[in-house]
C-alpha cells in the first residue's frame, strides 16, 4: 500500500497557488484543489491531530504523482512570482579586487598576486525585466530565463536542482547560470521570505575592480648582528604596508627579500656588497657542504693546513686561507634582483668597527672554560672516571685535589693530585681547541687531551649522570696504563706513570685464524638475530632494520663482514681489529676492538652483540645511519 503524499501547496480552480495554512474548512467545502505535479484533484486535510496538508483524493493517484516534480514545478512558480512582484532579487557574486596601486607599488607582483576575492550583492532586477519559465535558449530549455527587453544583456538561466544538478552540456555552453538547490517546500518558503536568493553560479566570471588593498605577503627576512651571528626566516608573513617595519631591535643590518630565490649565502654576499666587512666559511672557496649520502660539511684545508675540520662561523675572521667562492659569487650576481630587496636597517660603520677575530677568541675561551669547569665539578662530586683496558677507574679514588688554569688562548688544564701523597704523579687533563696541536703539550707526565669544538663536546662522555673519559677521535691518553697492585689479595688497580707503549705483538696472544672465527660468529649472529651499535650520544641502532643480508668479503686485502641491502643504504662493513691495528677508514666501517680476555663479548643488548663507540668499537663514515 502506497504512503499518502502530503503537500503544503496546491492550485485552485483559477490556477492560483494556495498554501494549506491559508484555508479553513469553509474554503475546503466550497473550493476544489489540484496537484501542482500531476494535476489530479486534491483534498485539504484539516484535522485536529495531524499537520494540515493536501492529499490526493484518490489513493491511486499517489502512484502517478512525483514529489520531485512537485518541488521542481512549485519552485519555478514561486521564484517567478518573487521576481515579478519584488523590487529586488538579490544574489551574491564574486568580484576580483585588484590593488589600485598595482602599477606603482614597489612591492607589486602584478594583477595575479596583488588581488583579493570578495563577495558583492547584485540586484538582478537592475539588469533584467522579463522572467519566463520553460523557455528555449540555444539548444537548451531553461527552468527560468531572465532577459532584458530594452538592453543587450546576455540572458541568465535559473535552474532548479531537486535531485538532478545542471548537465555538463548546459554548464559547458558558457551560458550564465544560477543553480538553486531545493530539498523541501521549506526551502521554497525561505526563498519567498528572504531578499537574497542563494545558489551556485556557473559561467559568471568575477568582475575586476580596483580598490586600495593591504596584501598578505610571504617574505624572507634576514638580519645581521654585532656578534657576527645572523638570523633568517624563510617564510615570514606580513602585509605589503608592513614590509619596511623593523623586526629585529638589535640588528645592524635587516632586509626583506621578495619574489626571488635567496639564501643565507646570498645574504652574506649582499651584505658584502653594502660594504660590510663580513666573513663566513659558508661562502669560502675551501668550504664543502655535501648533502649526499654522508651529509657532512667541512673545510677542505683541514688536513693540509691544520684548519678546523668543521669550523665555527667566527673562525673565518682569522683564517689566512679565506677566499670568497668565485662560482657562488657569479651565481649571486646573475640571479639576484636587488630591486626586490628592501633594506630596513643598515649600519655598516658600527659593524666594521668590531674586532670579530677577538670575538672568536672569546668564543673559544668560553667553551674551553665551561668544559674544564664541568670536569672539575664532576671530579669534586666523585663522578669523573676514565675507561682504559675495559676498566672504569674513578679518579676520586686516586686524587683528592684539583685546580685548573688557562695555559694559553687555546688550552685550559685541570690538574688532579693527591695532597698527602707527594710521590703520586699528578694527572693533567687538557681541554684544547679542536685545531690546536696537542703534541706541543706532551711531556713525561700522565695526561689526557680532549679536543673541544663546542659546549656539547663534554656531553659525549656523559653516562648515567657521570663523566667517563675514553679513547676516541676527540680524546687522547698519554702515559696512562693499568698495572696490577703488588699487594696480595687486592684486586684494585692503580693508574701509574709509565712510558710503556702497547705491544706491537699483541696478536701473538690470539690463534692464527682468530679473526676468521670472529667474522663467522658475527655472520651467524646477524643472520639468526641481529647486531646493535651505539654511538657517543648513547643512541642505539639495530642494524637489521637497515640491512638484511651479510657476507664475509675482502676489501683492500682485509676480510670484513659486509652488511648490505637494496636501496636506500650503501653497504657497511664490520672489521675486527687488534688494538695496535689501523682500521679501514675510507669506507663505511664499524670497528670491533678485540682484547685478549674477549670482554667485548660481554657487551650485549637483548642477547645480541653490541658494539659501543669508544668502548669496544669505532665508527667511520656511518654517522648518517643514526640520523636517517
Amino acid at each position: 500500500m502506497n504512503n499518502t503524499i502530503k503537500y503544503k501547496y496546491a492550485k485552485d480552480h483559477n490556477q492560483k497557488i494556495i498554501e494549506i495554512s491559508t484555508i479553513n474548512k469553509h474554503d475546503r467545502n466550497n473550493s476544489q484543489y489540484y496537484c501542482i505535479s500531476c494535476g489530479k484533484e486534491l483534498i485539504a486535510r484539516l484535522g485536529e491531530n495531524n499537520q494540515h496538508h493536501f492529499a490526493h483524493k484518490s489513493s491511486a493517484d499517489n502512484i502517478s504523482c512525483n514529489n520531485e516534480t512537485y518541488l521542481h514545478e512549485l519552485a519555478k512558480i514561486k521564484i517567478k512570482e518573487k521576481f515579478e512582484k519584488s523590487d529586488s532579487f538579490i544574489i551574491r557574486l564574486k568580484e576580483h579586487v585588484i590593488c589600485s596601486s598595482v602599477k606603482t607599488c614597489e612591492f607589486s607582483s602584478g594583477t595575479n598576486a596583488c588581488y583579493d576575492t570578495q563577495e558583492k550583492t547584485v540586484n538582478l532586477k537592475s539588469y533584467y525585466n522579463v522572467c519566463t519559465t520553460e523557455k528555449q535558449i540555444e539548444n537548451f530549455r531553461a527552468d527560468i530565463l531572465l532577459e532584458n527587453s530594452t538592453r543587450p544583456i546576455k540572458p541568465l538561466l535559473i535552474e532548479i536542482c531537486v535531485t538532478h544538478p545542471c548537465s555538463e552540456e548546459k554548464i559547458n555552453s558558457k551560458l550564465p547560470i544560477i543553480e538553486i538547490p531545493i530539498n523541501s517546500a521549506d526551502d521554497i518558503k525561505e526563498i519567498e521570505k528572504n531578499a537574497e536568493v542563494k545558489g551556485k553560479t556557473y559561467n559568471i566570471p568575477p568582475k575586476d575592480v580596483y580598490k586600495p588593498l593591504e596584501i598578505n605577503y610571504p617574505l624572507q627576512k634576514y638580519a645581521l648582528f654585532s656578534s657576527g651571528k645572523y638570523h633568517y626566516k624563510d617564510c615570514y608573513k606580513t602585509t605589503c604596508k608592513k614590509i619596511a617595519i623593523p623586526q629585529y631591535e638589535q640588528a645592524l643590518l635587516e632586509i626583506s627579500v621578495y619574489n626571488q630565490y635567496f639564501d643565507n649565502n646570498y645574504f652574506f654576499l649582499f651584505a658584502k656588497s653594502l660594504g660590510y666587512n663580513i666573513r663566513s666559511c659558508f661562502i669560502c672557496q675551501h668550504y664543502k657542504d655535501d648533502q649526499g649520502y654522508f651529509n657532512y660539511h667541512l673545510c677542505m684545508r683541514y688536513k693540509k693546513n691544520n684548519t678546523p675540520r668543521e669550523p665555527h662561523f667566527l673562525y673565518a675572521y682569522r683564517c689566512p686561507y679565506y677566499t670568497i667562492n668565485r662560482n657562488l659569487y657569479q651565481r649571486y650576481q646573475s640571479s639576484v634582483i636587488e630591486s626586490h630587496i628592501k633594506i630596513i636597517k643598515n649600519d655598516t660603520e658600527s659593524f666594521n668597527k668590531l674586532n670579530h677575530e677577538s670575538l672568536y677568541l672569546q668564543h673559544v675561551d668560553n667553551i674551553l672554560k665551561k668544559s674544564i669547569e664541568t670536569l672539575t665539578k664532576y671530579f669534586k662530586n666523585q663522578k669523573l672516571s676514565i675507561h682504559i683496558e675495559n676498566e672504569d677507574i674513578n679518579l676520586a679514588e686516586h686524587y683528592d685535589s684539583s685546580k685548573y688554569s688557562k695555559e694559553n688562548d687555546w688550552v685550559y688544564c685541570l690538574k688532579l693530585y693527591h695532597s698527602e701523597q707527594a710521590q703520586r704523579y699528578p694527572l693533567f687533563i687538557y681541554c684544547i681547541e679542536e685545531n690546536y696541536n696537542y703534541e706541543k703539550l706532551r711531556t713525561s707526565t700522565k695526561s689526557i687531551y680532549i679536543k673541544v669544538n663546542g659546549t656539547d663536546s663534554i656531553i659525549l662522555f656523559f653516562h648515567n649522570n657521570e663523566i667517563n673519559l675514553y679513547k676516541c677521535k676527540t680524546c687522547f691518553f698519554h702515559n696512562i696504563h693499568l698495572k696490577a697492585s703488588t699487594k696480595a689479595n687486592v684486586e684494585q688497580r692503580d693508574i701509574v706513570f709509565s712510558t710503556y707503549l702497547e705491544s706491537n705483538n699483541e696478536e701473538l696472544h690470539f690463534p692464527n685464524n682468530y679473526k676468521e672465527n670472529i667474522l663467522s660468529l658475527l655472520e651467524k649472529e646477524f643472520t639468526l638475530k641481529t647486531i646493535f651499535i651505539e654511538d657517543y650520544d648513547h643512541k642505539r641502532l639495530n642494524l637489521k632494520t637497515l640491512f638484511n643480508r651479510c657476507i664475509i668479503s675482502e676489501i683492500n686485502g682485509v676480510k670484513m663482514l659486509e652488511l648490505y641491502n637494496d636501496q636506500p643504504y650503501s653497504a657497511v662493513y664490520i672489521q675486527p681489529c687488534f688494538n695496535n691495528e689501523d682500521p679501514q677508514k675510507q669506507i663505511p666501517t664499524i670497528v670491533l676492538r678485540l682484547d685478549t680476555k674477549e670482554k667485548w663479548k660481554e657487551t650485549t643488548y637483548q642477547d645480541c652483540p653490541l658494539i659501543v663507540q669508544g668502548k669496544n668499537g669505532e665508527f667511520y663514515k656511518i654517522m648518517n645511519l643514526f640520523t636517517d
